[in-house]
């Protein structure tokens, strides 16, 4: 029997809960055979990963562009030492921490406060300093139940005006970045930009002549009538196809399982990207 695929995990390193150890512990346990781990814009899991459980481990990454909100752009096959992503990737953690002390501010003045020691850790902690880890700060300080809470109540409805003027990369610096570092660029989880079909194929199309190489068809919050529109944009335009769960761990996304997405809805075996990435080595 052939082992499942997830081309689309966090750690500890962005804004998931596990290490990356023990990430693949789990996708062990649960009978995937190939990963991705994909931290949001750094790359910094790659030196500390000890031990891979017999698990084809592919490079990854999640970048973050603008687009009329956020573009996500998953990169796979990168070199996660190469020293022009590295420059990049530090660049974004810069413009990270200063995006999440202006929330901290703006939360400040509607009551909500957090200890020096624990904004100190947030921002300096290794990997990115995310609007994940301050969901779970504002948890672990009782302002809300559950990290879902915490975005709804606080980070999202003050956070939203801070957005509109935040670095950012574009996503023609994403694919730069991506390509430049031996990767391929993929749209992530395409529900998230809101477009209709229309709209999502004249975006593809444009993305296309950038360099975009494929879609992440095949992913936990895409329903069976949306995966298969993707499928026909991905076949009508030759791109490869991709499949992840965006497993972040019990504590952040609890529905969501390695290997499985959301009640056991995903468990593929197949994916074009990985063999596009197999057969050009």
């Amino acid at each position: 029997m052939n082992k499942l695929i997830d081309m689309h995990t966090h750690t500890i390193y962005s804004d998931g809960d596990k290490t990356p150890d023990e990430l693949i512990a789990l996708a062990k346990k649960n009978d995937v055979g190939t990963i991705s781990i994909t931290d949001h814009n750094n790359v910094n899991v790659y030196n500390h990963i000890t031990k891979n459980n017999n698990i084809d481990i592919i490079p990854g990454i999640e970048l973050t562009a603008k687009d009329k909100g956020k573009m996500h752009i998953l990169g796979y096959g990168i070199d996660p030492y190469d020293t022009d992503l590295n420059n990049i990737t530090r660049q974004l953690k810069e413009n990270d921490v200063e995006f999440i002390l202006r929330v901290v501010d703006t939360l400040k003045t509607k009551g909500i406060r957090f200890a020096d020691k624990d904004i100190s850790f947030l921002i300096n902690k290794e990997g990115t300093a995310n609007r994940g880890s301050l969901a779970r700060l504002l948890v672990d300080y009782g302002y809300a139940d559950t990290i879902s809470d915490a975005f709804n109540l606080y980070i999202d409805k003050f956070g939203k005006e801070l957005e509109q003027d935040r670095k950012a990369l574009t996503y023609e610096e994403c694919f730069e970045a991506i390509t430049g570092a031996g990767g391929i660029p993929i749209l992530a989880h395409p529900y998230t930009l809101n477009r209709s079909q229309v709209e999502l194929e004249k975006l593809v199309l444009e993305l296309i002549k950038k360099g975009l190489k494929g879609i992440e068809v095949y992913h936990s919050k895409h329903n069976l009538q949306y995966i298969r529109m993707l499928e026909n944009i991905v076949n009508k335009y030759n791109l490869l196809f991709s499949v992840g769960s965006d497993y972040h761990g019990e504590s952040i996304k609890p529905d969501i399982e390695i290997g499985y997405g959301k009640e056991k809805n995903l468990c593929l075996t197949n994916c074009s990207v990985l063999n596009y990435l197999k057969n050009r080595k």
